[in-house]
């Protein structure tokens, strides 16, 4: 090659090299899945907890970040098959019976990452209210609350990652006590993460379809300058939405939403393998 090309293409890769910056400053992709896994003893349930469980936990490996909601009877079913590092699980039962009743539950949350190495921080609080014992959805047996990670991310990318399962139940109570948990999670998110990155999933059984319940979950996510990701049931399936993940970037972290829907393999041929969808999503961390 003649000196003085090989002289400008020596430049270019030099300036190319200057540039580029770090290879640690590449972004990272996140996948996330939040899933309700209607982990109730088999005879509430109502169906066979016992082999679906198994199923769910062998299609766990795909995700980073996984966040379970009703992992409440077949805890050790759900993580017998998933490769992740971190298990870490909500708040307990209010109530002393807990150990004694099947009945008697805590959160039933459960978030699982990838690495170890990740993990810098874990936080658990159950909420101060419920809506009914024998009534409603009878949401006083199980101690719902929040479960809270702080990851940090390659090379180091600080992030917030939520979850949560908010009363269910079609009456004024339940939407009362629902109203009441979103305004105790906005507190304690601020004091929590301030302008932190952050992504917000579970099931908040609140149906997108009904003006009430769309209302408090928009004054939700605006309070916190929280975006939707659209994770949804897929196009034609019978599914009510009640299941939701939010995000934000922050000062010092950008999350992009790369692509959000129904995580459609958690069907066992045609039958799913909860009473809720699995939803994913994948983001951009930078």
């Amino acid at each position: 090659m003649h000196p003085a090309k090989l002289f400008r293409v020596g430049a270019c890769l030099l300036a190319a090299a200057l540039f580029a910056g770090p290879v640690g400053d590449a972004p990272v992709e996140l996948r996330v899945l939040s899933y309700n896994t209607h982990g109730l003893v088999g005879w509430i349930a109502g169906d066979d907890p016992e082999s679906r469980f198994p199923k769910i936990s062998q299609r766990l490996h795909a995700y980073d970040v996984v966040l379970i909601q009703e992992d409440w009877s077949y805890h050790e079913e759900l993580v017998s098959w998933a490769p992740h590092e971190v298990v870490e699980r909500g708040n307990g039962s209010r109530l002393a019976l807990a150990s004694l009743l099947p009945i008697f539950g805590g959160s039933g949350l459960t978030t699982l990452v990838r690495s170890r190495d990740w993990l810098l921080d874990v936080g658990r609080e159950p909420y101060d209210t419920c809506a009914g014992w024998l009534g409603g959805a009878n949401d006083c047996f199980g101690t719902k609350g929040f479960l809270h990670v702080r990851l940090r991310l390659p090379p180091d990318r600080r992030l917030d990652v939520y979850q949560t399962h908010l009363d269910a139940g079609a009456g004024p109570d339940d939407q009362a006590a629902r109203v009441h948990q979103l305004e105790l999670l906005t507190e304690r998110i601020a004091a929590i993460s301030g302008d932190r990155a952050l992504i917000l999933a579970g099931d908040f059984n609140l149906d997108a379809k009904l003006p009430e319940q769309r209302a408090a979950l928009d004054d939700f996510a605006q309070g916190l300058g929280l975006q939707d990701s659209r994770a949804a049931p897929a196009p034609g399936t019978a599914w009510r939405q009640l299941d939701y993940v939010f995000y934000r970037s922050g000062a010092q972290v950008e999350i992009e939403l790369l692509e959000a829907g129904e995580a459609l393999e958690f069907r066992d041929a045609t039958i799913p393998l909860s009473d809720h969808p699995a939803l994913f999503t994948r983001f951009r961390i930078r």
